[in-house]
């Protein structure tokens, strides 16, 4: 049944709105590259009697990419590529250090779009491209689970937009077996589908969204289910406020997730910015919460310096954009980072 209505969905997009006038553009390259110096402190170690803590060189979701679109004869379709390969800056010296991010292909008009391949999450998405916060300690994925999964292999999705600044996205993924930080470690094979929808009204913008995993590990079968709502708030030019709720429903462990940050430009150039998070589960002796305070300095159009200072404290096992794991402990950690696009 959901193989059918992902399906039908998607054949339905295909046959809306094809006026659009077909392009060729590019190939263009593109990218973005994080270099951040970490340090990360866990809770007091009795065994060795010691802060337990890591200093590192980090480098996250930097990558390389290549897009464009050709034209097409048929209802002013476009044929559209995108392809992205992921690198730690901070070393690539070897194959382990490189992966394949994305690999999407479609055809496109101005109304919708149908792609296929290793795609990004329209999920997750949600979240991670108003983040304030988006590749530090304290980004949405520290909050929300579903941010570990920023690419899916194996998928077909279709973008919508029946009328003006409303996007409606679909997503079918079958029989993957890929792992991601604290998501399928056990490499379990699953199916999953995703429904979102997001709606900019000028001086904010809402979003809602549901996903499903359907795992099989050779033994048994078992679904995991998430549900999204948020909003970003701009009332003035300089000022940012994120608000975001997640329901996790896992059989015995539920849980319910809060994010809210809030963004000020003090000047053109300089962003205070600072987050708070609640982890929630059904076991309450296993719930939480996340604050951190940040700030960014734009040195040039494309290019931004920014500090980060976050502090979690959970038994959930949930932790500093994947630095420590140790459930049960507080991590605490301070970063300052280069991010540049080109």
């Amino acid at each position: 049944m959901k193989k059918t209505l992902i399906s039908t969905a998607i054949a339905a997009a295909m046959f809306t709105g094809a006026s659009a006038h077909a392009a060729t553009t590019g190939p263009e390259l593109y990218g973005e590259i994080h270099l951040s110096g970490d340090y990360v402190s866990d809770n007091f170690d009795t065994t060795s009697m010691e802060d337990e803590s890591e200093k590192s060189m980090v480098s996250r979701d930097t990558f390389i990419g290549v897009k464009g679109a050709q034209g097409l004869d048929t209802h002013g379709m476009d044929l559209v590529y995108d392809v992205q390969v992921g690198f730690d800056f901070d070393s690539a010296s070897s194959s382990e250090d490189f992966e394949l991010r994305k690999a999407d292909v479609g055809v496109a008009t101005d109304t919708f779009s149908v792609h296929a391949g290793r795609l990004e999450n329209p999920y997750a998405s949600l979240t991670q491209e108003g983040d304030l916060f988006k590749r530090s300690l304290a980004s949405a994925r520290t909050v929300f689970e579903s941010g570990y999964v920023e690419h899916l292999d194996s998928t077909l999705a279709t973008y919508i937009t029946p009328v003006e600044n409303l996007t409606l996205a679909v997503s079918y993924t079958q029989e993957s077996d890929q792992e991601e930080d604290r998501f399928n470690v056990g490499g379990d094979t699953f199916d999953a589908y995703t429904l979102t929808a997001k709606y900019d009204l000028g001086m904010a913008s809402v979003y809602g969204g549901y996903a499903n995993f359907d795992f099989d590990n050779g033994l048994t079968n078992y679904d995991k289910d998430y549900i999204k709502l948020g909003t970003e708030i701009r009332p003035v030019e300089n000022v940012q406020v994120n608000l975001s709720g997640e329901r996790v429903d896992w059989g015995a462990d539920d849980r319910t997730n809060v994010l809210a940050q809030v963004g000020y430009g003090v000047t053109p150039q300089v962003v205070l910015k600072a987050g708070l998070g609640y982890i929630g589960s059904t076991d309450v002796t296993e719930s939480g919460n996340m604050y951190a305070v940040g700030a960014d300095y734009k040195l040039g159009e494309n290019t931004t310096i920014g500090a980060t200072y976050a502090n979690i404290d959970t038994d959930t096992g949930q932790n500093l954009y994947g630095n420590y794991t140790t459930a049960g402990d507080s991590n605490k950690g301070f970063s300052v980072a280069l991010n540049h696009k080109f």
